[in-house]
């Protein structure tokens, strides 16, 4: 990758692949003058481990730990001014540098009020045994109002409280909260008061960066396989979760882009409902959520685990766009006497396999059956190897595998939680 660069990071599974920290190191390690988050909102939970410190951020680039970084929240983001008056406040009170130098958010984002939160719970109560399993944190609903243009945006908090009055008493029609506008109006003024330092055009802002020649990385939140056109519908995000979605989020032209990253995890998690093909409902899943610490940061349910599906993968390398790829978790897979890799679908009486391309949208997802290759396990603790040559054979021969079939290099490869665990390959 060239010194000064714009590239995009995208998570390729369900999400949870480690992105927030893969962001913050690949901001160091490559000298990235911006961070930018493109999309969701305060459904995600970027975790970052300094010196043992850990820090959670749902809204906030994951750039922000490095004070020199210009961070910035672009438009296809939807924020809770309140969560994120919260998470600007928790930052400072721990120490951490947080200025209109440091971040920058844009005017035309779409704020999520109470009434938001209040219809996404009601969503999930009315579906019952369909439901989707969101946050509940109101970000189904908030897009919902911007895509029918009845949304409410960061601008509005600065302007006009009649015309902001006359918005959320639309969006508060026929709920409980029809009665509180008035004090949810108070707050929302507030919130904007507090937040107008940081508030400016964020695309051109971004656009005069990248013609100065300042290196841009951006940062996706959730995962491809959740993304609102080509993941598991209905059981995904509201949000366009591609390396595309950058475009529409940011306010750039796709030509800005020079590099994709795609992020993954040594196996697979899912936080939610919605199939999950290589989903285990067995010891080793019980080990992968237990070695793994695999909680969500967000919501704090357990994740779904299950082995490497690297069909799923493909696909995702596909539509992105994927050139560079980072593989995250490795050291989780330490202990396991055998390793599982699906790189086949059995569906009906085909077979298909990661050895070629396949149109998976046109199959019945449900219906798929995963076809697995084994691997020797290894039991050796990875956290202090630094070198791909002194990983243990067993690990090589599982990475080497992987890169074969994707077609597409494992740059850097992460095995701890600290900021530092991790190997370029």
């Amino acid at each position: 990758m060239k010194e000064k660069s714009v590239a995009v990071l995208v998570g390729l599974q369900f999400g949870d692949e480690g992105k927030g920290r893969v962001v913050h190191s690949l901001t160091k390690l490559r000298n990235f003058d911006n961070v930018v988050r493109f999309q969701g909102g305060a459904n995600a939970g970027h975790t970052i481990v300094v010196d043992g410190k850990k820090t959670v951020l749902h809204l906030i680039p994951s750039g922000i730990l490095l004070p020199e970084k210009t961070c910035i929240i672009g438009n296809g983001v939807v924020a809770n001014p309140k969560k994120l008056v919260e998470e600007i406040e928790g930052l400072k009170q721990a120490g951490i540098s947080i200025g209109p130098e440091q971040l920058k958010i844009s005017n035309l984002l779409n704020v999520t009020v109470p009434v938001h939160i209040y219809k996404d719970g009601q969503k999930e109560a009315d579906l019952g045994s369909k439901k989707i399993g969101t946050t509940k944190r109101g970000i189904g609903p908030t897009y919902e109002d911007k895509v029918g243009r009845n949304g409410i945006r960061l601008g509005d908090l600065l302007g006009s409280v009649d015309e902001l009055t006359r918005k959320l008493n639309w969006l508060s029609k026929n709920t409980p909260h029809a009665e509180y506008v008035e004090s949810e109006i108070a707050e929302l003024v507030n919130y904007g008061k507090i937040l107008k330092p940081f508030v400016c055009d964020t695309a051109y802002y971004i656009s005069k960066e990248i013609r100065g020649g300042k290196s841009v990385l951006f940062e996706g939140a959730q995962g491809f396989l959740l993304d609102n056109d080509h993941g598991t519908f209905p059981f995904v995000t509201s949000s366009i979760t591609t390396a595309g979605g950058a475009c529409v989020g940011a306010g750039i032209g796709p030509t800005d882009i020079d590099l994709v990253i795609g992020v993954f995890k040594a196996y697979t998690t899912r936080v939610g409902e919605g199939p999950f093909i290589t989903e285990l409902f067995d010891k080793n899943g019980e080990n992968l959520r237990e070695k793994g610490c695999e909680k969500g940061a967000t919501t704090g349910r357990d994740r779904r685990c299950g082995w490497l599906d690297l069909m799923a993968l493909k696909q995702a390398i596909r539509i992105n766009g994927v050139k560079e790829l980072v593989l995250t978790k490795l050291d989780v897979l330490s202990g396991f006497p055998k390793i599982e890799v699906c790189d086949g679908y059995k569906y009906k009486n085909s077979i298909f396999t990661a050895k070629s391309d396949y149109p998976l949208s046109e199959l019945d997802i449900t219906k798929i059956k995963p076809l697995y290759t084994q691997f020797e396990g290894w039991d050796v603790d990875l956290k202090d190897i630094r070198s791909f040559d002194k990983l243990p054979r067993e690990a090589k021969r599982f990475i080497n595998f992987i890169e074969e079939r994707l077609g597409v290099p494992i740059k850097m490869i992460t095995l701890g939680a600290e900021e530092g665990d991790y190997l370029l390959k």
